[in-house]
């Protein structure tokens, strides 16, 4: 299998394919990338539950074995992606260890699963990155029956959707962000065919150490430190910030937010308004050490990723009219 590497600085990096565009076209019943079809984590689901009952959602499935990691969700052709690292074979055991850093497992998986939780195959694609927070860390994005994967060993791969079998490799966008570097908007003009852009404001109020933040209706809510905040897109004056369920990733749908604490899986509804955040309900998965993959909501379920274990919720409010979104 023929690939490319790339070593990139611990800094912000954009870098933009020069070739082949990698950014995925969204179509009817597909979040096909991290953070969704626009890459911004909002979710066209409507006609969901505006408060979770106690014990939480009802658990439609959830699979073991996918391998360990923090790559989130992605679908398209009718599937559901995700990776993990594992050992070769393909084993269905979790492995012993006394730290989910320390178990067995050199290599990189794609899983395929279809809506109703069924594996519909699973592919030892190439090696996992061993670093510091070992485990798969990339989100497939899957783009006209092709999966694009970019590991953290640097390689670049695309793979069959239907298989999972490689093929020819292109593109690439990607961002990274560190902890203590607050943020940056930049306006953007457009003259003829030119675009440039400037400096609009910088802020430290939004020290998005998961990664991944809302823009809705001119505001950015995201996490910040050790909870999330809510910014003006065009001033960045903080409109508040809470604690909530704790630093963690968060995507939108239904004028909701989604929330996932990093550490202990506990998931929580809230709203979503600049005026201030309003919990509307808590619950917890089983987990081990970090949970890193952003939660995704599609066709009225949310689906959560804990290091070796796959959940997907109901979140539909079955009392409102449908609306013909996959999945209902």
């Amino acid at each position: 299998m023929r690939c490319v590497r790339f070593f990139l600085p611990p800094t912000i990096v954009i870098c933009t394919l020069l070739a082949l565009t990698c950014t995925a076209r969204a179509a009817d019943g597909q979040w096909p990338a991290w953070r969704g079809p626009n890459r911004d984590g909002k979710s066209p689901d409507k006609g969901l539950l505006k408060s979770w009952p106690t014990d939480g959602p009802k658990l439609l499935w959830k699979i073991n074995a996918i391998g360990q990691g923090f790559s989130s969700v992605s679908f398209g052709g009718g599937l559901i992606y995700i990776t993990g690292r594992k050992e070769a074979g393909n084993p269905q055991a979790l492995p012993e260890a006394k730290h989910v850093y320390e178990r067995a497992g050199k290599r990189k998986y794609i899983t395929a699963i279809d809506i109703d939780g069924k594996v519909k195959w699973v592919k030892d694609v190439t090696e996992a990155y061993l670093g510091y927070y070992k485990g798969a860390r990339a989100t497939v994005t899957y783009d006209n029956g092709n999966l694009y994967l970019l590991t953290g060993t640097g390689e670049i791969g695309c793979y069959d959707a239907a298989n999972g079998d490689a093929k020819w490799k292109h593109g690439y966008v990607f961002w990274a962000v560190g902890y203590g570097r607050g943020g940056i908007c930049m306006k953007l003009s457009v003259a003829g065919e030119k675009v440039t852009a400037a400096e609009a404001w910088r802020t430290e109020d939004m020290d998005c150490m998961v990664g991944g933040y809302i823009i809705h209706d001119g505001y950015i809510y995201g996490n910040h430190k050790l909870g999330y905040t809510c910014l003006d897109l065009k001033t960045g004056e903080k409109k508040w910030f809470e604690r909530a369920v704790g630093k963690g990733s968060l995507c939108w749908a239904d004028d909701m937010l989604y929330l996932y604490n990093e550490k202990d899986g506990t998931a929580g509804l809230a709203t979503c308004s600049p005026g201030g955040l309003e919990m509307k309900g808590t619950f917890r998965v089983d987990g081990e050490n970090q949970s890193w993959a952003h939660p995704v909501v599609f066709g009225g379920r949310l689906y959560l990723r804990y290091d070796d274990t796959f959940y997907c919720f109901d979140v539909a409010d079955r009392t409102s009219v449908r609306n013909g979104s996959p999945g209902r």
